[in-house]
This record gives C-alpha cells, sequence and structure tokens, in this order.
C-alpha cells in the first residue's frame, strides 16, 4: 500500500478493494511507504509487560525516517540555514573523534539558498540520528500539513505547548507507544488467537546479530555475551566505521503487519511521556537484545546517536471516494474520533 504522506488525496491497493479518492500527489517531497496496522480492538499484551490495544486502523511507517528524507524537510523549511528551530543537530553532521556517532547530514552555510543541508554519500538511506522529540514533532506537522511551505509549528502537534500533545486534526504523527507496539510486536494469528511477540521479527527468540540481509529473525544490534557487532562480526569497535545500516536492510525480518527495523539499528521516539520524557522503544545498533524486548522500554528528553523516529497516519476518510469491491470487503476503517 502507498500513501502520500500529508496529501488530501490517497491511493491504496488491498487484496479486496481500491479506494479512489481523487489523484494522489505525486509531487510530494517526501513519500512514506506505509504499512496498515488493523484488528482494531485487539487486547493489550496479556503477559503484564506491554502495551499494544489499539481501537482503529492505522498507518505506520515501514522503516525509520531517512537522511534522505530529512534533508528534503530542512531544506524546504530552513532555506537560508538559519537553524532558528534547531531542526538541525550539529552532530548529524560531525562528531569529533567518532564517526560511528556521526550522523549523515552536513551544513554548509555557503551554499545557494534552499541547498544548505546534503546528505553525506552513501548515507542517505541510513535512519536519521541525532534528532530531538520536538525536531521530529515538526517533521510530521510539516508531513501532516501537505509539505512544501507548511508550517511546522501547528498541525499534528502545537508546538507553542512546552510538552506537545497530538491534537484533534493530526494525519501524520509521531506514533504513540500503543502504536508503535502493536505494529511490531502484535501477531492476530498467534497462537490462532493473537497475542504478542516478543521480539519484533515475529519469534520468542532473541534475533541474530549479523550483517543485512540476515535470516528470518535478525537485526543490527551487538550479539551477547561475545560483544561482537551485527556489521563486522567483531566485538572490537571501530570508532571511524559507520555502524548503522540501511533502513529495510534486514529484508527478511519484518513484523506481522510489514514494518521493518523496530529492533535493532536506532531505538525510535515514542509519543507517549514517562513524566517529562518521551518514551524509546526498540534497541539499536550499539545495544545488546535486552532493549528490543517487547518488556523494556525507556525515556529520553535529549537526541542521541542510536536514536531516531518513523511516523504513523490515519487513513483519510473513504466519505466521496469510489469504491469498488472486488471481493465481500466487510468495511473500511475511518479515522477515529478524539
Amino acid at each position: 500500500m502507498e500513501w502520500i504522506a500529508g496529501s488530501k488525496w490517497c491511493s491504496a491497493v488491498v487484496s479486496v478493494a481500491v479506494i479512489f479518492p481523487g489523484v494522489p500527489d505525486v509531487s510530494a517531497a517526501v513519500v512514506i511507504p506505509w504499512a496498515t496496522v488493523g484488528d482494531p480492538g485487539n487486547k493489550a499484551n496479556s503477559n503484564g509487560f506491554g502495551p499494544g490495544s489499539v481501537g482503529y486502523n492505522y498507518l505506520i511507517g515501514k522503516y525509520d525516517v531517512t537522511n534522505n528524507q530529512y534533508v528534503e524537510f530542512l531544506n524546504t523549511v530552513d532555506q537560508t540555514g538559519s537553524n532558528i528551530k534547531s531542526l538541525y543537530d550539529s552532530r548529524m553532521g560531525n562528531y569529533p573523534g567518532h564517526v560511528d556517532w556521526t550522523g549523515g547530514i552536513n551544513f554548509n552555510s555557503g551554499a545557494t539558498i534552499g541547498s544548505k543541508y546534503s546528505v553525506k554519500g552513501g548515507q542517505g538511506n541510513l535512519p536519521l540520528v541525532w534528532v530531538s522529540w520536538n525536531s521530529a514533532a515538526r517533521f510530521a506537522n510539516w508531513l501532516n500539513n501537505g509539505q512544501g511551505d507548511a508550517t511546522t509549528e501547528s498541525g499534528a502537534y502545537d508546538m507553542t505547548q512546552a510538552l506537545p500533545s497530538r491534537t484533534a486534526n493530526a494525519n501524520v504523527f509521531i506514533p504513540s507507544e500503543n502504536e508503535w507496539y502493536k505494529a511490531a510486536y502484535y501477531d492476530p494469528t498467534k497462537d490462532g488467537a493473537g497475542g504478542y511477540w516478543i521480539y519484533a521479527a515475529r519469534s520468542d527468540n532473541i534475533p541474530t546479530s549479523q550483517p543485512p540481509p540476515g535470516g528470518s529473525n535478525s537485526a543490527n544490534f551487538i550479539e551477547a555475551p561475545s560483544g561482537r557487532y551485527a556489521l563486522t562480526g567483531s566485538a572490537s569497535r571501530n570508532e571511524s566505521l559507520i555502524y548503522l545500516t540501511d533502513v529495510g536492510a534486514y529484508s527478511n525480518s519484518s513484523s506481522y503487519y510489514g514494518t521493518f527495523d523496530q529492533n535493532g539499528d536506532v531505538s525510535q521516539w515514542n509519543e507517549s511521556l514517562s513524566l517529562s520524557s518521551h518514551i524509546i522503544r526498540g534497541g539499536a545498533w550499539d545495544n545488546t537484545a535486552f532493549p528490543m524486548a517487547s518488556n523494556v522500554s525507556s525515556a529520553r528528553s535529549d537526541p542521541y546517536n542510536d536514536l531516531g523516529f518513523r511516523v504513523a497516519a490515519l487513513p483519510e476518510p473513504v466519505s466521496g471516494c469510489a469504491l469498488i469491491i472486488l471481493a465481500g470487503l466487510a468495511g473500511v476503517g475511518r479515522r477515529p474520533r478524539r
């Protein structure tokens, strides 16, 4: 299924129906490949360690937001490079002495207007890191409002708030912990009745730490107790290497709903709060398997070298759309009321 983020139009192909609300906005600079998360009303994780209940259908990015996508955003909303809203963190371009901790986006004040930010060679499809939660929320606002010259300060989140919460008009947003968790771990077919896996590649066994594409349960993380890094197979860390892997590189390891890298590579911001910090989940390239498990979460209030995010969305309402029934479609989910 492909939806254009922030567009008022949609195009969807599913196994039983095609919805044509209009013509997709193919001019959109950033296109998010979406995974559809159905099975509304699923129960929370019954093991007592996790959330996961969501009462509506929604979309979630198959992949983390990439350097390519964020550079498009930066060059559109900050054409002069003034960085008034701190959307760019200098560590996205350089972390002295640590290539392994450095992001994949350069800033050049002497470049032409609209081209101040650029992706480092070969790093366009690496996940974005050193992004604050507020910057992620502004990216979501930009998508929510149609991209281009759309505002970053309202839409999904009112950025005048100290701790912005999702607005009633949000279409594209950072996933809540429930939304993120369900997309990662829930499987309506598990044990014949539906349930949660411990890891995000439909497995209750610790994934294999190995280079991509790996097998059906592999990820980018540190093997324990050997301490070996997935990308190199060595327990020795080389600070001049980049250990991140392209989003979706572990192409054989997906959740039930078709998301990738919800375990390993980079941890991900959630919308939900723990006191005044936001929940993060998923584990990263420089963690062992421990934080990848469904019963483990933590919270942060600042960006980091192994922390990124993905976005989620609510499908456009189908009123006014032409609905072609290809096989007995029981119904189409609408945006939930909030």
